[in-house]
């Protein structure tokens, strides 16, 4: 009995050992496991943000006897042998590339890479168009608004010389393209009239440049989210952008009180405080200064009848006609040319000296015919003679709307150029550098009137109705 105890209790004892050891063994393992697993994981997560890779290449397209000799492809670059024996051959590739992350990515740029007979030469061929452009998002061929995880976009890259680059003896290249992925942000507006045409996106590390205008409206200042730059009015420019950006822009904006019979606005203390009278007023004007309180924008779009003037009506909008910055005009009006004849649609007038006037006026002549006049110093407002005749204006008859759009350039180019709509004849006008000598430099407060000049209210126009008037700072 001992005997077999003995036997019995010495192979239990090497159990015991060899049981405890493959415990051990177990819980390493396992421990190794749950590491791999975390690391793993935290990897994937990583590659989730942003991934996008290269997928197929292929000939789509070969001209003028051109031969791709084969097509290889990496995660983030392309290879390929090119045989190109004439001057206007070109290889076409197709790439597919597929986003397995949950960013939008773009292409910020591509590394072009030639070799001719192993050394590297970049002055013989060169990329000849893309069907996708640069720093914009990558979406899926089959749905544009797809362009994170799942998304395929498909594009095409057409490879040929340069101007001068084909020499009739090497025709043999390797080719190496490297893309320079990267993810896409997001840029939003806040306070901003309109956004249609500003920039929503922007890759990794550009530069962004907006300039505003009056349909987005200028601000006197910015504040932006998660970018750093520079504001110098009307634009905007923000350095290496590595996140999603918001814009918000502040204003100074006054508004036309309005009610059933009069509006009134005076441009000297952006108060209303005039003997400016308009009828059937519909929506209110739009006035926008900068931070010094100069009249930079002034804009108003009929939301019903439109603005009447009546004899005697005119409309100061504040904008310094022949300060530094130029301006454009837009003034979509309806009227009978006939009733108005003498009379003036829009001016700027200065006075200068005892009843003399400086400045331009865009006036109606006859029942047919508008004109565009320049008045020196020495002119006279009240004479038959407006000043300085530029240019003449041939209009149907009777009543009609009409469409007139101006801008005005500064010294040292002084010029304006008009186009009105219908018109017959005259249109468009441009007058530059002896025609615009006229225009004093010094008629910083001569600012632009609708309707008339306050220079000389025998001149006001008689009947016409608004239907649209902006007038912008450049």
């Amino acid at each position: 009995m001992r005997r077999n105890y003995k036997n019995i209790k010495y192979p239990l004892s090497i159990c015991c050992i060899i049981t405890t050891i493959f415990v051990m063994l177990i819980t390493l393992g396992y421990s190794s496991f749950l590491s791999t697993v975390t690391i793993s994981d935290i990897n994937l997560m990583f590659r989730l943000q942003e991934d996008i890779r290269i997928t197929n290449i292929s000939t789509s397209n070969t001209s003028n006897n051109a031969v791709s000799n084969y097509e290889e492809y990496n995660v983030h670059n392309i290879n390929t042998s090119v045989t190109l024996p004439n001057n206007n051959s070109t290889i076409t590739y197709e790439i597919e590339v597929v986003n397995v992350g949950n960013v939008k990515e773009g292409i910020f740029n591509i590394n072009e890479i030639y070799k001719l007979g192993g050394v590297n030469t970049s002055s013989n061929l060169e990329i000849k168009n893309m069907s996708v452009n640069l720093k914009e998002s990558l979406c899926d061929d089959n749905n544009s608004s797809l362009c994170k995880l799942g998304s395929t976009t498909t594009f095409t890259i057409t490879i040929g010389y340069k101007t001068n680059g084909y020499n009739g003896t090497d025709i043999d290249y390797t080719v190496e393209l490297d893309f320079d992925f990267r993810r896409m942000f997001d840029i939003s507006y806040t306070s901003f009239n309109s956004t249609s045409n500003l920039p929503a996106e922007i890759i990794s590390g550009d530069t962004l440049n907006i300039t505003f205008n009056s349909t987005t409206g200028i601000p006197t200042s910015v504040s932006v989210t998660g970018a750093t730059g520079n504001y110098t009015s009307p634009t905007l420019t923000l350095s290496n952008v590595t996140d999603n950006v918001n814009i918000t822009g502040t204003f100074s904006t006054y508004t036309v009180i309005t009610d059933n019979t009069t509006t009134t606005y005076d441009h000297t203390t952006l108060a209303p405080n005039t003997d400016t009278t308009f009828n059937n007023i519909a929506g209110k004007p739009r006035v926008v200064v900068d931070g010094n309180g100069k009249v930079i924008s002034f804009e108003y779009t009929d939301t019903g009848s439109g603005i009447s003037f009546a004899e005697g009506d005119s409309f100061d909008t504040g904008v310094d006609a022949f300060d530094s910055g130029g301006y454009t005009i837009h003034l979509k009006y309806k009227m009978d040319p006939y009733d108005n004849t003498g009379k003036m649609v829009i001016s700027a007038m200065k006075k200068t000296n005892g009843n003399k006037y400086a400045g331009f006026s865009f006036n109606v002549y006859s029942g047919s015919r508008f004109y565009l006049y320049a008045n020196t110093s020495g002119a006279n407002i009240n004479q038959t003679a407006f000043g300085t005749l530029l240019g003449t204006f041939n209009v149907p008859t009777g009543e009609q709307t009409y469409e007139f759009d101006m801008t005005y350039t500064p010294t040292p180019n002084k010029g304006i150029v008009i186009t009105l709509s219908p018109c017959t004849s005259g249109s468009p006008y441009a007058a530059t550098d002896n025609n615009l000598a006229y225009y004093p430099d010094t008629l910083e407060d001569a600012s632009i009137v609708l309707g008339g000049s306050v220079a000389n209210h025998n001149k006001d126009i008689e009947t016409m109705t608004i239907l649209e008037f902006s007038v912008t700072k450049n």
